[in-house]
């Protein structure tokens, strides 16, 4: 069982936040830039999807490198 200040623990809690930090921004990057290209182009909902695949797409690299460090 481990302590409350096991250094394994926070470790493992840092990479799990960095994780979730890394695809918000990634996910809110795509899509927003996505909408920008929208709005400027006039061809809503092209780019918006085409951000989200390339959000979901850095999110599954993310993830392959999340669990190829542990």
């Amino acid at each position: 069982m481990s302590k409350p200040g096991d250094k394994k623990e926070t470790r493992f809690n840092n990479q799990n936040y960095s994780f979730g930090l890394q695809v918000a921004v990634s996910f809110a990057f795509y899509m927003l830039g996505g909408y920008w290209l929208d709005k400027k182009f006039s061809t809503l909902p092209l780019f918006l999807l085409i951000g989200i695949l390339f959000a979901s797409i850095s999110f599954v690299y993310f993830m392959r490198k999340l669990y190829r460090q542990k």
